[in-house]
C-alpha cells in the first residue's frame, strides 16, 4: 500500500507546478491588450439620423487585432456591422455601425466584447471598464 504523499506523488506534484510557471510567460503573451484610439470624442458614438456609428483606429495595428475584433464582430450580425477603411496616416480605421438607435454605454459593453481593453481619446489613456462615455 503506498503511503499519502509517496515521493512519486510529491515529484508529479512539483513537476506539474514547475511546467505551470514555465508556460506562463508564453500564454500571457497572447492576451494581447488592443486600445481604441479616438480622434475626437465625438467618434465614440456619431448620431447621424438613423444611422448610430463608432469610428476607431487600434493600437497594435496588426492583422492578428483585426482578426479577433473581426471574428467577434460577425458572430453578432443582428447587432452591428463592421467596416474597415484608412485613416489619413495610413493606420486601419474601424467602423461599428449598429443595427439599432443605441447609447455610449452600449458602445462601451460592444468595444469590451471585441476585446479592446483600453481606451484612448484624444490622448488621454483609460481602461475600457473605467470608461465613461
Amino acid at each position: 500500500m503506498k503511503a499519502v504523499g509517496s515521493k512519486s506523488e510529491n515529484l508529479a506534484f512539483k513537476a506539474v507546478i514547475i511546467l505551470h510557471l514555465m508556460l506562463l510567460p508564453v500564454l500571457t503573451s497572447f492576451a494581447q491588450e488592443i486600445t481604441a484610439v479616438f480622434t475626437e470624442t465625438d467618434d465614440f458614438l456619431i448620431l447621424e439620423g438613423d444611422v448610430n456609428k463608432t469610428v476607431f483606429s487600434i493600437q497594435p495595428d496588426n492583422s492578428q487585432s483585426l482578426q479577433m475584433i473581426a471574428e467577434r464582430a460577425s458572430a453578432m450580425p443582428e447587432t452591428l456591422t463592421l467596416s474597415l477603411g484608412l485613416t489619413p496616416s495610413g493606420a486601419n480605421r474601424i467602423t461599428l455601425t449598429y443595427n439599432h438607435p443605441t447609447d455610449t454605454v452600449y458602445v462601451k459593453k460592444m468595444l469590451l466584447f471585441l476585446g479592446v481593453t483600453q481606451v484612448n481619446v484624444r490622448g488621454i489613456l483609460c481602461n475600457t471598464g473605467d470608461f465613461q462615455p
